[in-house]
Formats: structure tokens, C-alpha cells, sequence
């Protein structure tokens, strides 16, 4: 029999022709071992992998990263994918789970990468398939119980949250947000380090471009906080807050403003819980106690009571929702945030109150910012200010009540809170410079038989320095008004025809002068309006 030359053809064979000769004895081995593989059937391959338990841990990584690699290699044809590999990947995690952490870690980076990258397959059959086979997979890890301080959980559902950023199919978004909520649902009870993966996979939907996903997500996430928002607080602190940051994603839905409603709506129900749990912030060492609450870049940074980090994302999210574009959002944020702090400020430490005015009430209203200035502003409703009156008013109200409530707490920022108020006296618009003068009168009602011989003093003293700032604003008006030079405005139009380019230009100065005396005009009637009302105060 003639010898035959093996190998495949290659550069380095065509060149030297030195490939070894397969001789007659392989060539028979060989096709033995083709006959003996075709006399595996299915029992045996059954058997090879759910007995993959039985390999020791390098031999199942290599098991499992060979199985893969051949499963990406039959889900890659566009018209004919095969699955078979896929299913038994799904076998072999389960009879695999129980390995011990650190062999299990390593199983499932190989299984994770697998799961993200056929996920987000072009081929929308394949994604679908394999982000099912995963659920399955999931529903079973569920099954048991997360021992303390471990992240298995997270990591397991880790591929749902990276494919539902990612994916660009509707459909695989969809299925993903269905697959999420049947497992946090139905295994809620188990369910740990999970729920982080489970409110990013809420918090991208909240997002989503597609109506139907959002409100999907938003009905899951509604169950989840209205029946078993003791399973969130109970884990990890930092769990909650991711709860409140997707609940405040929900609040910008261009979907759906009964949902970003809700939203808000459910923040105040969050605090409701947390007062009925006893979350209660105490008193700690205050020499280790940050001086502020800052949570805009996602980290908390508050005092040493573990209570307090359940607090600090809810009332920061509100604060920041105060500054939302839509008028109804930025009114429902600050409502609910005072309301929170009116209700639930007896559970709050002095030390924590100073934290919350400082970093959370002050920055509402800014330094001087929040009063317009100039002569292009609207005078009386000045809309395009990033904080509209309405809105500033409502949080101006809000501020003497809650101070009134719980002065003999924040005694100490009595002076802080009367220039906030006094510096609405100062705007130069009427509605703004009326409600401060009505809040003013408020709040020294409200503190009339509580305050001090000094403390009158200093708030009254604000006061006149207020009400001496609109004298100077009335001077500076009347001496504008005596540097304009009114036109004649009898001269005919046929006159104007001849007007050489200086004196259009004069025209020009001419009716810019009309605009400023008109904006003068006004601003003197709202001054000697609210000269009326400094007088009846």
C-alpha cells in the first residue's frame, strides 16, 4: 500500500517537503478511532458531563472553556445555529455549583464572558436563547440560600446587567427585564448581594428609549419596594442606595410623568419605612463625623452611625431632583423632601441636622443666585431662571415651617435661616421680595415666644439691613431715570427717510433708552409696593 504524506498544507511542507510518513498501522488506528467514537451515543456523552463534578478544579476550567469555545463555533452560523453545546454549559454550572469558592470564581469568569458575548449577538434568536438559558441557570443559583459577606450572588447576575447596557435589541432589553423580575419575585427571599445586579438591570431600564420596558421595570420596582423593602435594608447598606438611585432614574421617564411622579412618591414611602424599622440616626463621636452629606458622585460620605447611610441617598436624591427641568418634578421634589424631614427630623441627632441644612436645605437655595439680576430679565416672572419662583417659593415656605418645628434643635442656624429669608426681600421682583416678607413675618410669629432678647436683635438687625438694601435699589433707579433722554417721538416718518447712518444710530440709542426707562418705571411701582408692605410688616 502506497505510504500517504498527512499533515495539512502549509507553507513550510510545499517548501521542504519533509512532513514525516503516515504509515499503514496509523492509518488503521485511526480509522478505529473514528469507528469507536461513532459508537458513542448519547448515554455516554450524558454521562461524561454530569459527572464534570468528578474533574478536579484545573481540569473543569479547561473543560469548560473548551465547551464554549466549541458552543461559539456552532451559535455563529447565521442560518442553522446549533445549541447543543449551550445546553450542556447550562449542566454543567449546575452540577458544578456546589465547588468550592475560589474553583467556582474561576468557572464562572469563563461562563460570565461567555453569557455577555453571545448575549449581545447580532443574531437575536441566539441572544434570546442564551439570556433564557442564563435565567434557568439563575433561578436554580437562587435556590439557595448566600452566605453573609459573600458576592456570588452580584456576580452571577452580573451578565443581565452588562447585556441590558449594552444590547442594542428591544427584545433582548424586554426579556432581560422579565427574566430579572420572575427571579427577584419568586426568590426574594434569597435574594443578597443580588439586589445590586437587580437595581442596575431597573435603573438602565428606567433609562430605556422604549415605553414599555420602562414601565415594565417601574411595576417590578414597585412591587419590590411596596411588599419587600425589608429584604433591602437588611443586606448590604450600600443596597439601598442603589434602590433610591434607580427610583430617581425613574423620575426623569420622558414616558411617563404619573411614573416620575410615583417615583417621588415612593422616596417619601422609603422614609416611611425606614422610620417604622427604627432607623434612627444617634448622636456618635462627632470628632469623626465628615462636615458634609455629599453623595452626588455616588459615595456616601456621612458620620459613623450605619443609620445614617440609609438617610443620607434619599435626602440627597431628593435635593438634587429640586433642580430637574420639569416644574411639576422639581415642586413634588421639594415637597416631599420637607415633608420627609418634618415627619421623621425627630429621629435625627443635632450633629445630623447640621449636616442636612448645611449640605442638603442651603444649597437649595444657593448663595445669592437664586435672586435674578439685570435689566434683561423678565421683571415679574422670570421663567428662564434653572429654578423657577414657584418652585423657590414652595421651598421657601417649607424652610420656615420646618425651622419652626424643630427650632429648639437647630437653634444655632437661626441666623443663617433669617438671611436666607431676608435675601428674597432684597430681589428686585415683586412676587420674590412679597413671599419673603410674608415668611419673614412667619417665621417671627412662629418663633415669637421661643427666641431670646439677642436673638431678636440679630434677626431684626437682618431685617433693617434688608429693608435699607431697597432704598439703595430705589436710588440707583431714580438716578437712572434722570440720565435718560426721552425722544421726541413727534417728528414724521418723512424725516426719519433722510437720516444719515450716525443718526440710526442714534435711533437705536434712542430706543434702547425707551426699553431701560420702561424697565425703570416698573421696577419703581413694585418698589412702592413693597415699600407699602415693609411698612404693614
Amino acid at each position: 500500500m502506497a505510504a500517504v504524506r498527512g499533515g495539512s498544507y502549509d507553507s513550510t511542507t510545499a517548501k521542504n517537503n519533509a512532513s514525516p510518513l503516515v504509515t499503514t498501522e496509523q492509518i488503521n488506528n485511526f480509522i478505529s478511532n473514528i469507528n469507536l467514537l461513532d459508537q458513542i451515543g448519547i448515554f455516554e456523552l450524558n454521562h461524561i458531563f454530569a459527572h464534570s463534578q468528578r474533574l478536579n478544579s484545573d481540569a473543569i476550567v479547561a473543560f469548560v472553556k473548551a465547551l464554549c469555545k466549541v458552543s461559539m463555533t456552532e451559535l455563529q452560523s447565521p442560518t442553522d445555529p446549533r445549541i447543543f453545546c449551550l445546553t450542556k454549559i447550562v449542566e454543567i454550572a449546575h452540577y458544578n455549583m456546589n465547588r468550592i469558592r475560589l474553583v467556582w470564581t474561576r468557572i464562572w469568569k469563563v461562563l460570565s464572558d461567555f453569557f455577555v458575548s453571545v448575549g449581545l449577538s447580532e443574531n437575536l434568536s441566539v441572544a434570546i436563547f442564551v439570556m433564557d438559558s442564563l435565567r434557568q441557570l439563575a433561578m436554580k443559583f437562587l435556590e439557595r440560600e448566600e452566605l453573609a459577606n459573600y458576592n456570588f450572588q452580584n456576580e452571577f447576575l452580573q451578565p443581565f446587567a452588562v447585556v441590558m447596557q449594552k444590547s442594542n435589541a428591544p427584545e433582548v432589553r424586554e426579556l432581560i427585564v422579565r427574566c430579572v423580575s420572575q427571579m427577584v419575585l419568586s426568590r426574594v427571599n434569597n435574594v443578597k448581594s443580588g439586589w445590586k445586579s437587580v437595581f442596575t438591570v431597573f435603573t438602565a431600564a428606567a433609562a430605556d428609549d422604549r415605553r414599555s420596558i420602562v414601565l415594565l421595570a417601574f411595576e417590578t420596582m414597585e412591587k419590590i419596594v411596596r411588599d419587600y423593602f425589608p429584604y433591602i435594608t437588611e443586606t448590604e447598606t450600600t443596597t439601598f442606595t442603589d434602590c433610591v438611585k434607580c427610583l430617581i432614574t425613574f423620575t426623569s421617564s420622558k414616558f411617563s410623568s404619573d411614573a416620575s411622579l410615583n417615583a417621588i412618591a415612593f422616596l417619601r414611602f422609603c422614609a416611611v419605612k425606614l422610620a417604622e424599622e427604627g432607623f434612627v440616626c444617634h448622636e456618635k463621636d462627632t470628632d469623626q463625623q465628615p462636615n458634609n452629606l455629599d453623595s452626588s458622585d455616588g459615595s456616601v460620605a456621612v458620620p459613623k452611625d450605619d443609620h445614617v447611610y440609609f438617610w443620607v441617598p434619599l435626602l440627597a436624591g431628593l435635593a438634587r431632583l429640586t433642580a430637574d427641568s420639569r416644574p411639576t418634578i422639581r415642586k413634588g421634589a421639594v415637597e416631599v423632601l420637607f415633608d420627609i424631614l418634618k415627619d421623621h427630623g425627630h429621629l435625627f441627632s443635632q450633629s445630623f441636622w447640621a449636616n442636612i441644612f448645611e449640605s442638603v436645605i442651603y444649597p437649595l437655595f444657593g448663595s445669592e443666585s437664586f435672586i435674578p439680576n439685570g435689566h434683561n430679565s423678565s421683571v415679574n416672572s422670570p421663567e428662564d431662571d434653572s429654578w423657577n419662583f414657584e418652585t423657590k417659593m414652595v421651598a421657601l415656605k417649607c424652610l420656615a415651617d420646618l425651622y419652626i418645628t424643630f427650632f429648639e434643635v437647630m437653634r444655632p442656624e437661626l441666623s443663617r435661616v433669617t438671611s436666607v429669608v431676608t435675601n428674597f426681600i432684597r430681589s428686585p421682583y415683586k412676587q420674590s421680595a412679597s413671599t419673603g416678607l410674608s415668611v419673614f413675618q412667619l417665621l417671627t410669629e412662629g418663633l415669637a415666644s421661643k427666641l431670646s432678647k439677642e436673638e431678636w436683635e440679630k434677626i431684626l438687625l437682618c431685617f433693617k439691613e434688608s429693608a435699607a438694601h431697597t432704598f439703595v435699589v430705589f436710588d440707583k433707579i431714580v438716578r437712572m431715570m434722570q440720565n435718560i433722554e426721552i425722544p421726541d417721538r413727534n417728528e414724521s416718518y418723512s424725516e426719519a427717510e433722510q437720516y444719515s447712518d450716525n443718526d440710526i444710530y442714534n435711533a437705536d440709542e434712542e430706543e434702547a433708552n425707551m426699553e431701560t426707562a420702561s424697565y425703570a418705571i416698573v421696577r419703581m411701582r413694585n418698589h412702592i409696593s413693597l415699600q407699602l408692605q415693609l411698612f404693614r410688616t
